[in-house]
């Protein structure tokens, strides 16, 4: 019996050696499918409107002007306003640096449109982390 096994072994080695010198696995036809079809469409959504930041007392109001982004920003706790720059919008993620004047304290976010309401990313600075903004 351990016979037969080795020989049948080496007849399937012998086999693969052969197909692979004359190429016959390489001419195989093979059907590969994507497991999901992306558009080819640009992905350019409108993100105007108020978000809030989750966890967060920090609202803003973002609108286009001439296809250019406005933002402004306050804390909802006392209404203070946020002095925003370095804004960046290229159709699917949203960069920004937030200072807060009355602590100084500068925070520069990268966040990615996940669905039309949720821009998801991080935030770096002072301080780091997660963070999820909210269309309101």
């Amino acid at each position: 019996m351990k016979l037969i096994i080795k020989l049948i072994s080496c007849l399937l080695a012998i086999l693969i050696i052969v197909s692979m010198l004359t190429g016959c696995a390489a001419n195989q036809n093979i059907n590969i499918k994507p497991s999901m079809t992306l558009s080819n469409k640009p992905f350019n959504q409108d993100i105007s409107g108020k978000w809030q930041v989750l966890e967060s007392n920090a609202r803003f109001i973002i609108t286009f002007v001439g296809g250019d982004i406005h933002m402004e920003g306050w804390d909802s706790s006392d209404g203070e306003k946020f002095k925003i720059s370095n804004l960046e919008w290229d159709g699917k993620r949203l960069k920004g640096s937030f200072k807060m004047p009355s602590t100084g304290k500068t925070r520069h976010s990268d966040l990615l449109l996940i669905d039309p309401n949720t821009l998801k990313g991080n935030y770096r600075g002072d301080l780091s982390g997660d963070e999820i903004w909210k269309r309101e």
